[in-house]
Order: structure tokens, then C-alpha cells, then sequence
């Protein structure tokens, strides 16, 4: 065989895919979307995909965000949310029950005379318990309150950069898992309320893509404005309570 008849088509080009459009996108596939596994049913259980998101939440937020799926819908996190205030509000209720005779034999030993009376600690029982009760709803409409303005945030230092009210609002539901340090009494609350706070810094920063400054002001802008709000509300029915 000589030269000319050799069939060398190593300097050409491969041929075309007979079964691709001339208009399909060539581009590579999406890297796969980090699905948490509360709403990872095909490798977790609803009990398993519950406990392993907490900590991977709570430990390694960077790592839970990167990737997070969004446009799977709302119900996974709402749920997660949900269930993180019913739960954070049934240990509340709970250590409360448990200290109650703690707290008055402290008054007794600090000379304090003064004791509930029957009815007294029945009324403040059964508003206990009713708070328990209504939690999942009071948890669903903080979660959307807090969410909205937090995205409200996100949209204000983004420029247009921002994945949308989804992915805020998974921020914000999953960084609820630090709320499960209420279990530990006196301090746990407040612990976990700075850590969510954390949490969402950081869930906002990698879901929108944005910068850890403007997730901050996102973040911390509404619990900010909330507390002057609080504070001068005081401070009116104070002045009023005094005239």
C-alpha cells in the first residue's frame, strides 16, 4: 500500500455525532447538585435524613451550601424549619417544667416570700403548653418574615446577582439546625442563636454568590432593625406608663 492510498484521517477532525442537532448545547453536564439529606430520600430515611442534616449543617456549612440544589421547590426546607421550632419549643417547654421547683426553692433561699398560687401556675402552664402547640405555625411565619427580609438584603448588595427567593429562604430554614443547642439548658438557647446566625451568613454567601460582608449585612440587618424597633417600643411605653 502506498502513501497516497493510505487511509490517514488522523489530521482531520472527527467526524460528527450523526444523533446530535446541529442547535443542541454541547456544553458538559451540570456538576450534580448537593442535595441535603433531608430531601435526599433515595440514600436517607426521613428519621436518618433529619439527624445526619444537622450536623453537616452545624459543622461544615461551607461544605453544605457549595453546590446546594435549588428550584426542587419549597417544601423541604419549610418542613425542616418546622420542625426545628416545634422541637427547640418543646425543650424549652420541657426544661421549664423541670426547673420550675429549682426556681422556687432559689427564691425561698434568697429571702423572696412571695409564691405562686395554684391558679396562678395553671394559667402560666396551659400558656406553656399552647405556645408549644401553635409553635409549628409561629415557626413557619418567623421562617418567611425572617427570609423575606434577609432576601430583601441579598437583593439590595447582590447588583442582580442573586439565585432568588428560594435559595435564601434554604439558607435561612437550614441554619435553623443550630437551634438544636436549646437542649442544653440556660445557655443553649442563646448559643444556637448566634450559630444560626453564622450559618446563615455563610448559606447566603454561597447560595448567592456573593461576597461574606454583604451576606453579613443580609443576615444581621433585619435582627438589627428589629431590636431598635423592640427597644423604642419599650422606651415609648415606658414614658407613657409614666405620665
Amino acid at each position: 500500500m502506498t502513501d497516497e492510498s493510505r487511509d490517514d484521517r488522523a489530521d482531520f477532525p472527527p467526524d460528527p455525532d450523526p444523533y446530535r442537532g446541529e442547535g443542541e448545547d454541547r456544553r458538559p453536564p451540570p456538576a450534580p447538585e448537593n442535595l441535603p439529606p433531608w430531601e435526599d430520600r433515595a440514600n436517607f430515611s426521613l428519621i436518618a435524613g433529619f439527624f445526619n442534616t444537622i450536623p453537616r449543617a452545624m459543622t461544615a456549612p461551607g461544605r453544605f451550601f457549595t453546590d446546594h440544589t435549588v428550584r426542587r421547590g419549597l417544601w423541604g426546607p419549610i418542613t425542616f424549619g418546622v420542625l426545628m421550632g416545634f422541637l427547640v419549643s418543646l425543650a424549652e417547654w420541657l426544661w421549664s417544667r423541670a426547673t420550675s421547683d429549682f426556681e422556687d426553692t432559689l427564691l425561698q433561699l434568697l429571702g423572696e416570700d412571695y409564691e405562686i398560687t395554684p391558679l396562678e401556675d395553671s394559667i402560666v402552664t396551659f400558656i406553656e403548653s399552647f405556645g408549644v402547640l401553635v409553635s409549628p405555625l409561629l415557626a413557619l411565619v418567623a421562617l418567611f418574615v425572617l427570609a423575606g427580609a434577609v432576601h430583601l438584603g441579598v437583593m439590595l448588595m447582590s447588583s442582580g446577582r442573586q439565585r432568588g427567593f428560594e435559595a435564601t429562604l434554604r439558607a435561612v430554614a437550614y441554619a435553623n439546625a443550630a437551634t438544636i443547642l436549646a437542649v442544653v439548658p440556660m445557655c443553649g438557647s442563646l448559643i444556637g442563636l448566634v450559630w444560626m446566625l453564622v450559618i446563615a451568613v455563610i448559606g447566603v454567601r454561597q447560595m448567592h454568590g456573593i461576597g461574606t460582608a454583604p451576606a453579613l449585612f443580609a443576615v444581621t440587618a433585619p435582627a438589627v432593625l428589629c431590636c431598635c424597633g423592640l427597644s423604642g417600643a419599650t422606651f415609648l411605653i415606658a414614658q407613657l406608663a409614666a405620665l
